[in-house]
């Protein structure tokens, strides 16, 4: 994988910023994770989707970006979820690797939005 040059890495930091913005407002923090590749994983979400340590009071959001344009017109789609529901999203059936991992496909729908002002329109669902 090719390095993220410092131009996408102010755009993934100004993406963030907002999205903590957001979450900061409710008392939550955020944990941000994106891809730019995510279709050459199929369905299986990155190993890092699952935090190691988790919060309670803190949303994780995945950005599936549909190639390397980190751009907001250019997410696929956003997953949210509050780090106590973990247990609430699905393994992958037939994982090709041994680290925990999310079904992306099975997520339940409330975690999923269509991209960014999607999530900022419906974020109070991520926490029912």
């Amino acid at each position: 994988m090719l390095p993220v040059q410092k131009e996408e890495r102010e755009r993934v930091r100004s993406i963030s910023e907002e999205l903590r913005s957001l979450f900061a407002a409710q008392g939550r923090s955020v944990r941000v994770v994106y891809r730019t590749c995510q279709a050459a994983f199929g369905h299986e979400g990155p190993r890092n989707l699952v935090p190691r340590q988790r919060d309670a009071n803190r949303i994780t959001v995945f950005l599936d970006f549909w190639d390397r344009d980190i751009a907001c017109g250019n997410l696929r789609r956003v997953v949210a979820f509050p780090e106590s529901h973990i247990e609430e999203l699905p393994p992958p059936s037939e994982g090709r690797f041994h680290a925990l991992r999310v079904d992306l496909e099975k997520t339940p729908s409330r975690y999923v939005f269509l991209g960014l002002d999607d999530l900022k329109r419906n974020w109070a669902r991520v926490l029912l």
